[in-house]
């Protein structure tokens, strides 16, 4: 497989939410200046990576009604455009003919449950869903898998392999109750995190252990790299 080393070294994998709800908006005059990716492949994997991530992880926190696709050079994320009316906007920052395009798309599809979490459990969820839709598409993982294993991208390499060994240990039903427990910031209440005691609470008893101490052994790598990215604020541990 040639997977051109440069690129994946070049990747910019920072695909936190950003959550900027403007009610009564207009998608088309706020984000005009960016080229829309609205062609019909990417339109229908839009559509079933969000009815997977429905399927894997529970409804949305705000109803997902449309969902806007954008190239903006530079940074990947994903926006609350017109809260009111279920208008959300992805932006890409690898155009389709790049490799990374649609690991950034999947990536950012599973924001669309509750683009408001700024924490490092969401982005690591977030990674594994990637993986999981990227294969359940028929696309390539390799050059991913080979990028976090080399930790070019600190944070999203941590993030990404603390959570998916916890959700090899907590299991399928368990994973589907995680952004349930997304809790509102004290100081900013637009923004929220992950009550991770709440969720392993919630856990069958055999399996809490096991999970708090998979999070405790993988946190030695996600704290420092928290410190490489501006936009994920948040990562409580659990109880000890």
């Amino acid at each position: 497989m040639r997977i051109l080393l440069p690129l994946l070294l070049t990747l910019l994998l920072s695909a936190a939410a950003y959550s900027d709800p403007q009610p009564g908006s207009n998608p088309g005059e706020s984000f005009g200046p960016y080229p829309s990716i609205d062609d019909a492949e990417t339109q229908a994997f839009v559509r079933l990576g969000l009815a997977y991530a429905i399927a894997l992880y529970g409804e949305p926190w705000m109803p997902v009604n449309r969902v806007l696709v954008k190239y903006k050079p530079s940074q990947a994320f994903t926006q609350v455009t017109d809260a009111p009316n279920g208008i959300f906007t992805i932006f890409l920052s690898r155009r389709k003919d790049e490799y990374a395009f649609y690991g950034q798309l999947a990536h950012e599809i599973a924001h669309l449950l509750n683009a408001q979490v700024f924490d490092a459990y969401a982005e690591g969820l977030n990674t594994v869903f990637a993986e999981q839709m990227l294969k359940r598409a028929g696309k390539d993982w390799r050059g991913w898998e080979a990028h976090y294993r080399k930790h070019g991208d600190p944070f999203y390499a941590a993030t990404y392999f603390m959570m998916k060994e916890v959700s090899s240990v907590a299991g399928a039903d368990s994973m589907r109750m995680l952004l349930a427990h997304a809790t509102p910031e004290p100081a900013a209440p637009e923004r929220m995190y992950i009550d991770i005691d709440g969720w392993i609470g919630s856990l069958p008893s055999a399996k809490r252990d096991t999970v708090k101490n998979t999070i405790l052994k993988h946190a030695a790598k996600v704290k420092p790299a928290m410190d490489t990215v501006t936009q994920v604020n948040s990562f409580r541990l659990p109880r000890q």
